[in-house]
């Protein structure tokens, strides 16, 4: 079972908005970003996909594209399996901030496929 930890030392390009970055050895990126300490969104990434939420109420899900000698781009993506997802997420968080992971699963329940 993996488990997901906090990254430290972020490189903070814009110092009025906070990156913290979290991660396991093999299935999930999850970067947060935060202003005046309220979050503002995130990104989860899992099997070359990517599930973002902006406060603005901007949601996505899309698949990484890689191809060959490129540089990889976000694709839009059909279907995104919600409980999979936030069984799986709450199962390898638990020993991260609680806010931060009852805001993610939130989030993953209130998307929509599209």
């Amino acid at each position: 079972m993996s488990k997901i930890r906090e990254l430290n030392k972020v490189y903070q390009k814009d110092e009025d908005i906070k990156r913290r970055w979290f991660t396991d050895d093999d299935f999930w990126d999850l970067i947060v970003w935060a202003e005046n300490n309220k979050i503002i969104g995130f990104q989860l990434c899992y099997a070359n996909k990517a599930f973002t939420w902006k406060k603005s109420g901007e949601y996505s899900h899309q698949n990484v594209d890689e191809h060959r000698n490129r540089t990889p781009i976000l694709i839009p993506d059909g279907y995104f399996d919600r409980e999979l997802i936030r069984d799986k997420f709450l199962e390898d968080s638990k020993d991260i901030d609680k806010q931060i992971v009852d805001l993610v699963v939130e989030k993953i329940m209130n998307y929509h496929n599209q």
